[in-house]
């Protein structure tokens, strides 16, 4: 393979793009329009679609985090009333 350093490589590109003349094709631009548009379609649905899911999240994890704020305090437990303690009986030995 020949050494294709600096503007060698430029000028080879160069003189093979001057051989050829392609010609303009309506039909091949309109369906890459087609097809670019499809390309943007399903790139902003991506974006709707990943910031909908985001908001999810961040909505559910607000709703969890503040979903035991809201709740009214309970009421006390009534005290179940306890025999008073008696003293440890000493043992004689």
């Amino acid at each position: 393979m020949p050494d294709l350093r600096g503007n060698k490589l430029d000028d080879l590109f160069r003189q093979g793009s001057e051989h050829y003349d392609f010609e303009y094709d309506p039909a091949a631009w309109a369906e890459m329009e087609r097809l670019l548009d499809r390309e943007r379609r399903r790139r902003i649905l991506f974006w709707w679609l990943g910031a909908l899911l985001v908001l999810l999240l961040l909505g559910g994890l607000l709703w969890w985090g503040l979903r035991g704020r809201s709740q009214p305090p309970a009421a006390p437990v009534a005290e179940q009333p306890t025999a008073p303690a008696e003293p440890p009986e000493e043992s004689s030995n």
